[in-house]
């Protein structure tokens, strides 16, 4: 009776945590930050396959961000279209996938729009590319 008491009781804390997820239970809660370094509005947007963040325009030195729980499978991507449009440049890129956890800080992914390329933590990984 005890073992059917505990698992009882196991299994209630574990779906109590699952239906309140502001912290993650079994995974890490991860969070991407996109920022705009450049000289002129930057518009964004971000989806996953399970998650449309829809469209955003930040203003130079302001940022977007979104947190979520990693899935169990370690399957998550993020990708975001940034788009220039004073100098017609754009930018698709990969913002968070599972498989590259670890390039991020502490759980947090930081890039920055500058005029010069989008930067990751400091080093620039992508460039613009004009809009045709």
């Amino acid at each position: 009776m005890r073992r059917v008491l505990l698992f009882v009781f196991i299994m209630v804390n574990i779906l109590h945590a699952l239906a309140n997820q502001p912290n993650c239970f079994l995974t890490p809660k991860v969070i991407v930050y996109i920022a705009n370094g450049l000289s002129e509005p930057l518009y964004l947007h971000c989806e996953s396959k399970h998650d449309d963040l829809k469209d955003h325009i930040l203003v130079t030195n302001q940022d977007f961000y979104w947190s979520f729980c990693e899935t169990i499978d370690l399957s998550t991507k993020f990708t975001c279209k940034l788009l220039a449009p004073t100098s017609k440049r754009v930018v698709s890129f990969c913002a968070y996938e599972s498989l590259r956890r670890d390039d991020c800080i502490k759980n947090k992914c930081l890039w920055i729009a500058r005029d010069d390329g989008i930067y990751f933590f400091g080093s620039k990984y992508y460039d613009w590319n004009p809009i045709s």
